[in-house]
């Protein structure tokens, strides 16, 4: 896998977490969380979730490096990644507190 599309898709995130998309406020306006009774599984079921849209996130940004960025697909599966894992994280906080 080519390092650069990794990057450039962290740099994405970045540039887009307080303006532009305003990926932070998936995550902060998030309230729900995902019970864990498993930490190790709870893990493993968000890596493979995340693994689902893998193909899709680098073949497009490989095969589209100038326009990737404003694709609408990008964008959705960024933020259902992130509202997954701020789920997952807060159902982690509420088991280590019980």
């Amino acid at each position: 896998m080519d390092k650069w599309i990794h990057y450039d898709y962290e740099d994405y995130v970045e540039a887009n977490w307080d303006s532009g998309y305003n990926f932070k406020s998936i995550v902060e306006n998030n309230n729900n969380y995902y019970t864990i009774t498993d930490p190790e599984q709870a893990t493993k079921d968000l890596a493979g979730y995340s693994n689902t849209y893998l193909d899709e996130l680098y073949q497009t940004i490989y095969f589209n490096p100038d326009t990737w960025e404003n694709d609408a697909d990008i964008r959705d599966l960024t933020e259902d990644v992130l509202l997954r894992t701020a789920k997952y994280n807060l159902g982690l906080v509420k088991y280590m507190r019980s």
